[in-house]
């Protein structure tokens, strides 16, 4: 997994644009990214480092576009 300021790419063959994710939290110990769409991906056994990064990600996209709503939650 990778997460960068535009996207979270979770396999070679599976990336998601943040600019696609509506809601970002926390279920039951697994990443939930709730998309536009409304497909919810969830991601469990991550490092608790990674679903922080994932947060900060997501809250710098956020910021840089600030026409996109805030729903993460922690």
């Amino acid at each position: 997994m990778k997460i960068t300021s535009e996207r979270f790419e979770i396999s070679t063959t599976r990336s998601i644009a943040w600019e696609d994710v509506e809601t970002l939290r926390v279920l039951n110990d697994k990443l939930a990214l709730v998309l536009s769409n409304g497909e919810v991906v969830e991601l469990s056994h991550l490092r608790p480092t990674l679903i922080d990064s994932a947060f900060r990600s997501y809250e710098r996209y956020l910021k840089d576009h600030p026409e996109k709503k805030r729903k993460s939650s922690p």
